[in-house]
């Protein structure tokens, strides 16, 4: 009888990764247009890392979704070209027609720098018209500019339509529009109070630490500010964090205090565009702790409302008022 043996072969079974190949798609604001106006792209190709824009006129470009201008009157084929990351590539082209502009019109263009601003942030105005001699600007609060490129604050928050008017030699106007979010300032109010008889303490030392380890330590502080007249410190400028905010208050009337008077108040948050409030207590009695004055403190007031709290004036401040905290504000670099 013969044997017969059978050899098993394992083949390793490869896995292949298929990449999908780019697929290159745009549109354009105009086909037809007049010589120096800006044409604008917009880029819906897929599957892409890398984009290679020709304009037909010599210039290139590898933004996302440029925008161009051609100079003299013709037609240019402005070409797509979307590249993946293993190097394929998909080609799509448009035919831009550029024509001079006869009647001599004039054409109202800008860009600003940013159209939500926040309240006290310069904002700057780049004019693009053409065929224009002057130009009168309309910042929607009620200040005109007649310069070319301007810059503009907004101090009370809301929203504005800014008017640009292009004017050429012949009184012909053309206009452009955009609107402006101005929001508030991100801000933190630190009110310190005395506990009993609910009086403001002014002059009291206000610590900004970014770790709840850095204030037991009292080391790497991001700011100190102090309170004013009113027992009130304002920061801005903050990061999105968590804060440990720590109050020192050494010479309060009527007690005799430990040099530190108030703890620390753990914010998990600071809202963005807004006032945030807090109050900071002192002469608190613990309860928990022997000596009977301890280190406690309250939160009790948060954002732009001040709620009535243990006798205290119910207040909304005003677009005004609260640019006026921002300008005294300590700010954190």
């Amino acid at each position: 009888m013969k044997r017969i043996t059978l050899l098993a072969f394992l083949v390793p079974l490869l896995a292949v990764s298929c990449q999908k190949l780019p697929d290159s798609s745009f549109s354009v604001s105009t086909t037809t247009v007049d010589a120096d106006e800006f044409v604008y792209f917009y880029n819906y190709s897929t599957n892409a890392d890398r984009f290679e824009w020709d304009f037909g006129d010599g210039y290139l470009s590898n933004d996302y979704e440029p925008f161009h201008a051609y100079s003299t009157p013709g037609n240019y084929i402005v070409t797509l070209t979307a590249v993946s990351k293993k190097g394929y590539s998909s080609r799509s082209s448009a035919i831009i027609t550029v024509v001079n502009n006869p009647s001599g019109s004039p054409n109202a263009r800008f860009t600003v720098s940013t159209a939500t601003p926040t309240v006290g942030e310069e904002v700057y105005f780049t004019n693009n018209s053409i065929g224009a001699a002057s130009y009168i600007w309309d910042f929607g609060d009620g200040i005109i500019s007649r310069e070319t490129h301007p810059t503009h604050v907004y101090t009370i928050n809301g929203q504005y339509e800014v008017e640009l008017a292009a004017i050429n030699s012949n009184g012909t106007i053309s206009y452009a529009y955009i609107t402006i979010d101005a929001r508030i300032p991100k801000m933190l109010a630190i009110e310190v109070v005395e506990y009993y008889n609910l009086y403001r303490v002014p002059g009291a030392s206000v610590i900004l630490y970014p770790t709840l380890e850095d204030r037991n330590k009292q080391s790497n502080a991001l700011c100190e500010g102090f309170t004013d007249d009113y027992g009130i410190v304002v920061f801005s400028g903050l990061p999105d964090d968590d804060y440990f905010v720590d109050v020192w208050e050494e010479n309060h009337d009527n007690y005799s205090l430990a040099s530190e008077d108030a703890g620390f108040i753990t914010i998990e948050w600071v809202e963005p565009n807004t006032l945030n409030w807090f109050v900071a207590y002192v002469d608190v009695a613990d309860h928990s702790a022997a000596k009977g004055r301890g280190d406690r403190i309250e939160l009790v007031l948060k954002d732009i409302e001040r709620k009535s709290v243990a006798g205290a004036t119910t207040k909304e401040y005003s677009e005004e008022e609260l640019f006026e905290l921002y300008l005294k504000s300590v700010k954190v670099e």
